[in-house]
């Protein structure tokens, strides 16, 4: 299991007990690198409604994301979903991000639907307006905080 996809690292998180929002974690087996080619993957149509149900539930607006990558600086085309018509477009816009930055590509076979934190910005920044708002990053390691930093 890769250590750095949220499907590794989240799950200890949430049952050490710590405040996490309401999170639907997917994997799937659909060859999504299709979509780059504007072509629609077998199985794509499923994915998609296992996703468009999570989103449903937990409510609009939401958080989308693969178990890699969130492309938060397309915010309004990639991470932040407004509308379940949309989604099959992030989804597709995520993908080709996910191809995009490394040299292999990240993987997109686990996605993610989370509940929208609610911020309130200090502004607005890159190309799809991602709210900045303070945030820190804490290290732990077996229950103790090793380090913190503020990450924007």
């Amino acid at each position: 299991m890769n250590r750095n996809c949220l499907s590794y690292w989240f799950p200890k998180l949430r049952d050490a007990g710590l405040p996490v929002p309401d999170t639907r974690i997917f994997k799937t087996d659909v060859s999504l690198i299709y979509l780059c080619d504007g072509k629609t993957p077998d199985g794509f149509e499923a994915f998609i409604a296992e996703l468009e149900a999570a989103a449903k539930e937990i409510g609009l607006p939401c958080f989308l994301r693969t178990g890699q990558f969130a492309d938060k600086w397309n915010w309004r085309n990639s991470c932040f979903l407004t509308d379940t018509d949309l989604l099959t477009r992030h989804v597709a816009g995520l993908v080709e991000a996910s191809e995009c930055a490394d040299m292999m590509g990240l993987p997109h076979n686990v996605w993610v639907v989370r509940k929208l934190i609610p911020t309130l910005p200090l502004f607005h920044a890159f190309r799809g307006r991602m709210p900045i708002t303070r945030e820190f990053r804490f290290f732990v390691r077996d229950g103790v905080i090793e380090h913190q930093q503020p990450y924007w």
